[in-house]
């Protein structure tokens, strides 16, 4: 027994009462709704007020014909996408091309074989409920990738606060370390080079143990002064990147005895954001330092670029060993390299982070940040 075919509404257009009666008889049977209209008027309302799966057209019909009912049904919002099978006594080619650049989907010649349209009928209820499927499959699918944009958004801009807070952490520390912590030992590093000066006659042993603690408060105070700089560079605030970095990278030369060239360009008496600012200075801190980490470098680049759109930084090594590639982002762990906390900055300034192979042994990591809009609008001289 053969299976019944899909259910669904079918709009009936002819002028002609007894091939509806026929064709609504016939679609009944197997499990349709019918809807019927003597006119291309009345089938055009009758489509838009009601939920219709399919339209069976009659091309040759007074007033408003098959033809330009299809046009106009095609036209509408509410009923371009529904199905229409043409019924006509015309076979000729021509007419039939005519009839499918009107919109439909299909064609039955009259005198109307039930079978042939019973078939044509299912085809095409079928296609329609596989398409509203797909389309609804489709909204569902849309509205999760919002969700989850949204959801990534929020990720982004915790992310984003968590930075700042953090920052705002160091710079209070920084502070506290700067303006307490070191002034004390400074004063208190003054005080015992003057403890003795009133004694003519010291005896040795307390003279080198009283320039032994003296060296000791100065070595201190100049680790705390370090610790300073690295929890918040004070010369961010007043000079901007392109000076902080150039300090940075000249320290990092003496410290490591590696040769750093540095290269801005595009940055002259202008700043940026302080959020694009401190995530780059973090990144120029966190490249160079696993540039050389892993490996004997023998000089390191950081090259600095900006123009009205983009800020491209590029920070590279040469090696004596073999060189690390993109893929070692995915295979680092999070304590590695720091590749992810550097990919994870380069994310939250809307950029993103590659790794190059060189000609030579060595890296090139680039970082491609979009300006954003405030810092078009103009530069800030300071």
């Amino acid at each position: 027994m053969d299976a019944k075919p899909s259910t669904g509404t079918i709009l009936v257009v002819d002028d002609d009462l007894l091939i509806i009666d026929m064709l609504r008889a016939c679609i009944e049977d197997q499990g349709y709704e019918t809807i019927i209209a003597t006119s291309g008027e009345t089938a055009i309302t009758r489509a838009e007020q009601t939920a219709t799966d399919l339209i069976l057209l009659d091309i040759v019909m007074t007033g408003v014909d098959g033809l330009e009912t299809c046009r106009r049904l095609k036209a509408s919002e509410k009923t371009s996408t529904i199905p229409v099978i043409f019924l006509t006594v015309l076979t000729d080619t021509e007419n039939i091309v005519t009839a499918f650049k009107a919109g439909a989907a299909d064609y039955v010649t009259k005198p109307i074989r039930i079978p042939e349209l019973l078939a044509r009928i299912q085809t095409q209820i079928e296609l329609r409920h596989t398409q509203m499927a797909l389309k609804t499959k489709n909204q569902r699918l849309q509205q999760e990738v919002e969700k989850r944009l949204e959801m990534e958004n929020q990720i982004r801009f915790l992310n984003q606060e968590l930075m700042r807070a953090q920052e705002r952490e160091r710079q209070k520390i920084a502070y506290e370390l700067h303006e307490k912590i070191a002034q004390n030992l400074a004063a208190l590093k003054l005080l015992t080079s003057d403890i003795f000066d009133h004694q003519r006659r010291l005896p040795e042993e307390k003279r080198k143990k009283a320039a032994s603690f003296s060296e000791g408060l100065e070595s201190v105070l100049h680790d705390i002064r370090a610790m300073t700089y690295q929890l918040h560079p004070q010369l961010l605030d007043i000079f901007g990147i392109e000076r902080s970095v150039a300090v940075y990278c000249q320290d990092f030369s003496t410290r490591y005895a590696l040769p750093v060239d540095v290269d801005c360009v595009g940055f002259t008496d202008r700043r940026f954001d302080m959020d694009t600012e401190i995530n780059l200075y973090r990144i120029v801190q966190e490249g160079l330092d696993h540039l050389v980490q892993y490996g004997t470098s023998r000089r390191a680049m950081v090259r600095l670029n900006a123009n009205d759109e983009r800020i491209l930084l590029q920070m590279e090594n040469e090696r004596e060993d073999a060189a690390f590639d993109d893929h070692a982002i995915e295979i680092m762990p999070a304590d590695g390299l720091g590749l992810r906390r550097m990919q994870a900055r380069a994310r939250l300034l809307g950029g993103h982070l590659t790794i190059e192979s060189r000609s030579v042994p060595g890296n090139r990591i680039v970082i491609d940040i979009p300006v954003c809009e405030k810092d078009r609008n103009g530069p800030i001289t300071v």
